[in-house]
């Protein structure tokens, strides 16, 4: 089997070997045949011993095997069965062609007075057959040489620059070497243009003489031409590979400019571009991190939502439907507890309600606060006397306030200030068991009011901590204890940076959690500062 390399096509026919065989040979023979037509045709008469036989044979022989040697597939491996199998068909082949006109041409060997009648042509045949079978496996060790060039070329810039500068020196040297063979041709002119027998020998030596500036002078000047190609090209390369990797998604990757050439120029080109992209892929990112982030929420908010307000209504149903059912028979008391229970229900979905609306107002950037300077004291104490009773009546928790009996005013939207609070001491209420203690404690500062929200709860895990503030967050604790919508800490968050103040929390699991609220001072806030908080309570 042979193996066609790319670019064999183009070079020769691949003909199978018994087709190859029996074509060249049947195409020496027709040639000789010809030659002996036309011989008798001009003169029935024997040859003359000045008829041009030698070179006639060399050349007929010598391009058959070149039609053979082009003709023939090139094996798979350079030394295998079937390129020893080649070898010895173009053996057996040539024998063949040296030997079968040398009868037709016998008398002008023996009128050339230099072999005998006996064996006139052994010289001759040797020279010629040797010449032309290392004809043949120079076409073929050619073909092979063409072949991996052309491979090499097609594949690295550098290769196909080297290519066409060695192939204008050697037309320039093939042009002279068929100067000096036209000029020992002319040298003939005397004897009538014909070559004796005798100078074949010396005519293959002066024509070898001519290939030695081939020799010299084509190697040095090829690998001086590729070092310096291959400068430029390895520039090239770099920038292919650097465009694969971009291609591939590493929008961190940049080329060295070395130069201030085109292809400087394109290297330049290439960064500028990979830069302009990473920064577009980053941003692309960015925004669907952001889209997804967002959806994730909506889908968190509706089940959160549907949960919050799916138990408050089945409730409220139930109550209504058993107090219609047994209007009657039910008693005062029992009645008003209902009552109480219905009314509790309403207020949580009236809570729920107002988070959602909150949330929705702060997302269209319709969130307003009105700052103006507030009694946090007031406050306090009035959430804690509206709460301290029914926490200890319901969960036996105690909630007090520790207030100093003077602080200065703050800057803040009392409704958010008080909502803000309402959420922290609902969320300790949740947070508390039984027995304990929830203290809400104010401190006076140079330029700021400090709120603790204190509980002797279960705390907060630490890996919770950094995500509280997020909307829509829910600790493992919450989600046992069936918690909100997760917007109650990201609100107050909202409200009181929306005031100008900050709010942190402190946790340890198992011992409880502290919120602190830093709030500006009425008279630390100046004209610019209380415009700057209204523009950023818009969030």
């Amino acid at each position: 089997m042979s193996s066609k390399a790319p670019g064999q096509r183009r070079l020769f026919l691949n003909i199978p070997l018994l087709k190859a065989t029996t074509y060249t040979l049947l195409i020496g023979l027709t040639i000789w045949g010809l030659v002996l037509i036309l011989r008798l045709l001009a003169s029935p008469e024997p040859l003359e011993k000045d008829f041009p036989i030698a070179p006639l044979i060399a050349t007929i022989t010598s391009l058959c095997m070149l039609f053979y040697a082009l003709t023939l597939p090139l094996p798979a491996k350079i030394i295998s069965k079937q390129a020893i199998l080649h070898v010895i068909c173009a053996l057996v082949l040539n024998l063949i062609l040296c030997l079968f006109p040398l009868p037709l041409f016998a008398n002008v060997f023996e009128q050339a007075g230099t072999y005998t009648p006996r064996n006139p042509y052994i010289t001759f045949f040797a020279v010629l057959f040797v010449l032309n079978y290392g004809w043949f496996i120079f076409v073929r060790v050619a073909i092979r040489v063409i072949l991996f060039w052309n491979r090499l070329r097609r594949k690295y810039l550098h290769w196909a620059l080297t290519h066409a500068h060695v192939m204008v020196l050697l037309l320039g040297l093939m042009l002279l070497i068929l100067m000096i063979e036209a000029a020992i041709l002319f040298s003939f002119r005397e004897r009538g243009w014909l070559v004796p027998l005798e100078m074949v020998p010396t005519l293959f030596f002066l024509l070898g003489l001519c290939a030695i500036p081939i020799v010299v002078v084509v190697p040095p000047t090829a690998l001086f031409s590729y070092i310096v190609m291959k400068r430029t090209t390895d520039r090239i390369r770099m920038l292919a590979m650097a465009t694969s990797m971009l291609r591939q998604g590493d929008y961190t990757i940049r080329v060295p400019v070395v130069g201030e050439d085109e292809v400087a120029q394109l290297q330049e080109n290439f960064n500028v571009m990979a830069s302009d992209l990473q920064h577009a892929m980053r941003d692309l990112q960015s925004e669907r991190d952001r889209v997804a982030a967002l959806l994730q929420e909506r889908r968190e908010l509706v089940a959160n939502v549907s949960h919050e307000l799916r138990t408050p209504v089945a409730t409220i149903r139930g109550y209504l439907e058993t107090t219609l059912m047994h209007w009657n028979e039910i008693e005062a008391e029992a009645l008003y507890q209902d009552l109480q229970v219905m009314e509790n229900e309403v207020l949580h979905l009236q809570t729920r309600v107002e988070e959602l609306f909150t949330l929705a107002r702060a997302e269209l950037g319709r969130l307003e606060l009105h700052c103006e300077p507030t009694d946090a004291c007031e406050v306090i104490q009035r959430i804690v006397d509206g709460t301290a009773p029914l926490a200890w009546r319901s969960s036996k928790i105690e909630v007090v306030a520790a207030l100093p009996s003077e602080l200065p005013l703050v800057h803040a939207d009392v409704q958010r200030l008080e909502q803000s609070l309402r959420n922290l001491l609902h969320n300790a209420l949740r947070h508390t068991a039984p027995g304990g203690i929830i203290a809400l404690v104010a401190e006076g500062g140079a330029t700021t009011l400090t709120i603790h929200v204190k509980d002797t709860g279960e705390g907060i895990d630490a890996a919770d901590l950094p995500h509280i503030w997020e909307r829509f967050y829910q600790t493992e604790q919450t989600k046992r204890k069936g918690g909100g919508t997760g917007l109650g800490l990201s609100l107050v968050k909202e409200w009181i940076e929306g005031m100008g103040g900050n709010v942190m929390v402190e946790s340890t699991q198992g011992q409880g959690s502290c919120f602190t609220l830093h709030l500006p001072l009425t008279k630390s806030v100046t004209l610019s500062a209380y415009a700057s908080s209204n523009l950023s309570s818009d969030l």
